[in-house]
This record gives structure tokens, sequence and C-alpha cells, in this order.
């Protein structure tokens, strides 16, 4: 059955991909919704009857209130970093995302900034809604679950106070995050996981 989700200016404002599917989140007037396309089929997000695994799927992420999804991250799961919340999407043990098999489970209650995450290997990093803080997500097996960690709480004075207006990664010769800060200042976080750095 054909289906068009963005008909009378429903527009989405984030887009993504998670295991061979475009997804789409958060238009006006459904800040919590996401929409992904058929398996394979980037433009089509049409469903059957009876449904069929690669359909598209469609559904509201259930919470207290009401928190603006403002990007998708793709890891492990598929990450939705929320106005209040960063929520981990992910299918069944066995087998990809389907209609029936999607869960959407809150990994921390921090909530991301209007900045663009950065990503480096397994890990997410992305400034807190509140600002002055730049968090990551990484999957930890022993909690089977995205672990949030303040990673700026060292240099915490070179964010407090100010707001960060872009960043970008950079892998060579070291991972750097470049932060643009709301007064011209360019800050240089060096991310080296495996070395503790």
């Amino acid at each position: 059955i054909g289906y068009n989700p963005f008909a009378e200016s429903n527009n989405p404002s984030v887009v993504g991909y998670f295991q061979q599917r475009m997804v789409f989140a958060a238009s006006k007037a459904n800040p919590q919704t996401v929409w992904m396309s058929r398996t394979g089929d980037f433009h089509n997000f049409a469903y059957s009857e009876p449904s069929k695994d690669d359909d598209g799927v469609e559904f509201i992420i259930a919470s207290k209130q009401v928190n603006q999804i403002r990007h998708l991250v793709s890891l492990r799961s598929l990450l939705a970093l929320t106005s209040g919340a960063e929520i981990a999407i992910s299918g069944g043990a066995d087998s990809g995302v389907t209609k029936d098999n999607i869960s959407a489970i809150e990994q921390s209650y921090f909530g991301s900034s209007d900045v663009t995450p950065a990503v480096y290997a397994n890990t997410a990093m992305y400034v807190q809604a509140r600002g002055g803080k730049l968090s990551t997500l990484a999957y930890n097996y022993v909690s089977d679950g995205f672990q949030p960690q303040d990673v700026s709480v060292l240099s915490s004075h070179l964010l407090r106070g100010y707001t960060v207006r872009d960043q970008a990664f950079t892998l060579a010769p070291n991972g750097i995050l470049w932060m643009a800060r709301n007064d011209g200042m360019l800050l240089g976080f060096t991310f080296l996981p495996d070395q503790q750095v």
C-alpha cells in the first residue's frame, strides 16, 4: 500500500540511515515520531497487508514529556538524541528492525543541544541540551546499553558560561574534536579513549 507520511507539510527535520533504511524524524506536528523506509528502498515508506519484515516503519517514542528528536546517530543501535533524553532504537536480536519488533529504550536523561554530534569509532560525542558539557555515549557490554559520560569535567571552565556553535572531529594525526564557541574561541578536545586520554 503506497504511503506518503510527509503530505500536508508534515516535513521532518532530522534524517539518518540505519540497517539499510532511510530514517526521518521530528516533523513540526510530530516531534517524537520516527519514519523508516522500506529496507533497501530509501524513498519508499509503503506497507503491506499482511505486514512484511521489509515494510516501512512508523512509530512514536513514548515518554513522560515531549522531547523533540534533534539528531539520529547510527551505531550498534540507532540513537535518537532528543531535547531531554538519549534513546537507543533497535530491533530483535536475530533480525533487523521491523514493524513488529522495534524497541526504543532511554539510555540517559541529559538531552542534546542543536549542535550536530560527532562520531568516533563506536562513540557519539554531543553537547548537552543545557550547554556547558560535552558528553559521550558508548555501548557498554556489562550494562548492555549505552553509557553516558561527561568528558569535559576536567576542563569545564572552557565551556561554563558559553555555548558551542559547531563541532567537527579530525582523525589524523590525533583524534581531536574541534568546537567553535559562541565568542569565536576554537577549542580542541583530544579524544583517545584507547589510551584513556
